[in-house]
């Protein structure tokens, strides 16, 4: 992924990051190459630069040009993000900080 796509990407995560930031915390943190384990790697730096005040976790949001998908992309996605457990955690994680509320 380019620095642009991994911007949308972030955007989606609560995290809006420059093109110029991605490439320094890359950098920072060694990342050559993008895959799903290195873009988890560069959320997570990245939110704890940020710190939890910084991240938008309420409203997160993909943007318009973002919300049609091919099915290739919807089941790299599931391969991605359900199969690797991500989804499942985070939907965890966030039932854990919201329990008085449920």
């Amino acid at each position: 992924l380019r620095p642009a796509e991994l911007r949308l990407a972030l955007k989606a995560c609560g995290l809006v990051p420059t093109e110029e930031q991605i490439r320094s915390m890359s950098a920072a943190i060694g990342l050559t190459e993008v895959n799903v384990r290195a873009f988890l790697k560069l959320q997570d730096h990245m939110v704890r630069a940020a710190g939890d005040n910084k991240v938008d976790k309420d409203f997160p949001c993909v943007p318009h040009a973002r919300r049609g998908l091919s099915l290739r992309q919807l089941q790299r996605i599931h391969e991605c993000f359900i199969s690797e457990g991500w989804l499942r955690e985070k939907c965890d994680d966030m039932n854990n900080i919201h329990r008085q509320d449920i």
